[in-house]
């Protein structure tokens, strides 16, 4: 009778979610690229970084290479990258890059764009909440009805 009641409890709890949490219908995508500084450049990639990471919110800037030894070229290389819908994470990448640029005194040896991919969906559909509910409620029940074990070892 308890694993029919909590299983009944979840597959309620399903529908609830699902009926209040819609599916999100949008595509998420993942956008990222790349920067690289001239040798000669006024400023170096982490006080780029610095100077312009609060500006763009979304998009995350990193300086690389702070403690590669021998690798004078990742030192100078800031990579950007935003996840959301295409064009807005498109633009918000590119804003970020223009300001780094515009930050240096406009002296940049190479930009590059990232391979853009799609992101699975976030969330599941009415089906696959009730199924979850439904899965949580009944495991909850059989652990209720599975006595524990006991740890201690007769002798």
């Amino acid at each position: 009778m308890v694993v029919v009641l909590l299983g009944c409890l979840g597959l309620t709890s399903g529908v609830t979610l699902g009926t209040l949490f819609p599916s999100y219908d949008g595509a998420r995508y993942h956008v990222p690229a790349g920067l690289l500084l001239p040798a000669n450049s006024p400023h170096s990639a982490s006080e780029l970084v610095i100077m312009t990471r609060d500006n763009h919110p979304g998009v995350r800037v990193i300086a690389f290479g702070g403690h590669c030894q021998g690798c004078r070229w990742l030192k100078r290389h800031i990579g950007f990258d935003a996840t959301g819908s295409l064009s807005t994470t498109e633009q918000a990448v590119d804003l970020a890059i223009r300001e780094v640029i515009a930050a240096n005194d406009g002296k940049v040896e190479r930009t590059w764009p990232g391979e853009i991919f799609r992101l699975p969906p976030r969330h599941y559909g009415l089906s696959g909440y009730v199924l979850l509910g439904l899965l949580a409620g009944l495991s909850a029940a059989l652990g209720f009805l599975v006595p524990p074990r006991s740890r201690m070892t007769r002798t």
